[in-house]
């Protein structure tokens, strides 16, 4: 299955990420270019950010900013980013747990400063599309219409769809070791960024994937996701394993088991940085294939 190359959205405007952290830039950038954005360039301080400014073609710049660095020395950032590109517009990352945000939108009202938004962190990918439509100027769809029992889901067709232009996407859950505080893997979720629709859950599609016989397609994407996240993390010293979820129905046939296993080490997964779940529930009534086909993870 080829990598994932979200088309970019030439309407929505360009986007500067200024976070002093790398992984709240790298998992921002990531959401962003899922649902179309283009331009994207990101800065680990205030000084870095207007330099990129500064040689910019375009002055239409959201510019999406970790509130540490918004709101150090009495706001100077929003004031230089005002005088050197007046056309960009502010928005301010935040925790929601504490009355940072509260306090920083105080403090811009002092200051005759108002930001563009002042959101919480991370943003989901719904609240990104939303945005990036309002600065846009364009017409804003939340979600899928509301049936009587809830959301509506997408129908074998639409998931088809969605499998083939690569709108699927795996959003990562740390787990912590309560004892320590630290993070010692994460779990792989799926869900589908559409461009009109945003941010479908699985209850949304999954019901559609078993219908349309997706599920094979669905691992092969989550297994790329999870690779990458897993080669990031590498690269950054972090010795982490990554999980996913995985359907009997990918197990089904003989010597399926062989190669998902080939195809997560081609993807440069080791055996110890990957773990696959599987429902004992979804095992229930399953043939022996399956069986014979789980045999042989460790």
């Amino acid at each position: 299955m080829p990598a994932n190359q979200p088309r970019n959205d030439p309407s929505l405007p360009p986007v500067l990420i200024v976070d002093g952290q790398s992984f709240p830039r790298r998992t921002l950038k990531r959401v962003l270019r899922a649902i179309g954005a283009g331009g994207l360039q990101e800065a680990a301080t205030a000084d870095a950010a207007l330099a990129a400014l500064s040689g910019a073609r375009r002055q239409d710049w959201l510019v999406m900013c970790d509130i540490a660095i918004a709101a150090e020395a009495e706001m100077a950032f929003a004031r230089a980013l005002g005088k050197r590109a007046p056309a960009a517009r502010l928005v301010v990352l935040g925790a929601c747990k504490s009355d940072e945000l509260g306090a920083f939108a105080r403090l811009a009202e002092t200051r005759d400063l108002t930001p563009f938004a002042v959101m919480c962190k991370p943003p989901s990918a719904e609240e990104l599309r939303a945005l990036l439509l309002r600065a846009s100027g364009a017409q804003i769809v939340t979600s899928l219409p509301e049936t009587p029992c809830g959301p509506r889901k997408l129908t074998p067709e639409e998931v088809t769809e969605c499998l083939r232009a690569e709108w699927l996407h795996a959003f990562f859950q740390p787990k912590i070791a309560l004892a320590t505080g630290r993070t010692v893997s994460c779990e792989a979720l799926a869900r589908i960024l559409h461009p009109q629709m945003g941010e479908l859950q699985p209850a949304q599609f999954l019901g559609a994937i078993d219908a349309a016989d997706g599920h094979r397609t669905l691992t092969a994407c989550m297994l790329e996701h999870a690779a990458r996240m897993v080669r990031t993390l590498r690269a950054d010293g972090a010795a982490l394993s990554v999980s996913i979820n995985l359907s009997p129905d990918c197990l089904s046939e003989p010597g399926d088991g062989v190669k998902l296993a080939a195809y997560a080490g081609a993807l440069g997964l080791r055996p110890a940085e990957l773990v696959l779940e599987v429902s004992q529930a979804a095992l229930i009534g399953v043939g022996p294939a399956v069986i014979d086909n789980l045999l042989i993870f460790p």
